[in-house]
């Protein structure tokens, strides 16, 4: 992820200059990066949202759940549409993706695989099946810590692609996950849990782990 700090999306001419000299050290060690910036009226910054996207081509980018605060969601799909970003990480303007599910599944059917909408947000194994039968997405992102937990559980994960498999059985599964320079096979529970936060798909794209 390429965030100079914490708190807004909302970034300087400096904080901006960081994240594109982010984006240069930790190209040939990446799979992809994770990023969102928005303007002074929480719209989508489009320009330098693009900026950074051609500074870390070819490899993917993600617009994270920045998103989530722009005051009208299918106007910001458009805006990252045009950016070149391959996903939007997204709870549908919710606090959690359960309570944003009927958003979500609208953006997915309005991109027609143009762009991969990623629900996150208190996505669990406890919820994956819903999330997955109504909105249709293929990806989805979470933290696979579970109640009462402080940290990701392999269990956890397990329990997720699990879940998957029962509702996706026409595709085999792939994980995405934090990493440096990693590119253990997916059913390595163990190996991806590295990070804060898993995604796991339900559609195969390659087999290396992606930076989150």
């Amino acid at each position: 992820m390429i965030r100079p700090r914490g708190g807004n999306f909302i970034y300087s001419d400096l904080e901006f200059d960081q994240m594109k000299s982010d984006i240069k050290d930790f190209k040939a060690h990446s799979d992809g990066f994770v990023f969102g910036i928005l303007n002074n009226d929480g719209r989508i910054d489009v320009t330098r949202t693009t900026e950074l996207v051609k500074a870390a081509a070819p490899l993917p980018c993600t617009f994270h759940k920045a998103f989530d605060e722009t005051p009208d969601l299918f106007e910001a799909f458009d805006d990252v549409l045009t950016t070149g970003c391959s996903a939007i990480l997204s709870s549908g303007g919710a606090h959690t993706a359960q309570a944003g599910i009927e958003t979500l599944g609208q953006l997915v059917r309005m991109s027609q695989r143009r762009i991969t909408i990623m629900p996150g947000g208190s996505v669990r194994s406890s919820n994956i099946s819903t999330l997955r039968a109504f909105t249709r997405a293929d990806i989805f992102h979470s933290s696979a810590v579970p109640k009462g937990a402080a940290e990701p559980s392999s269990s956890e994960v397990r329990q997720l692609k699990a879940k998957l498999r029962a509702v996706s059985s026409h595709a085999p599964l792939h994980v995405q996950a934090p990493s440096r320079t990693s590119s253990q096979s997916s059913d390595d529970v163990s190996s991806i849990m590295m990070g804060s936060a898993v995604s796991i798909g339900a559609t195969p794209v390659d087999d290396r782990h992606h930076a989150f």
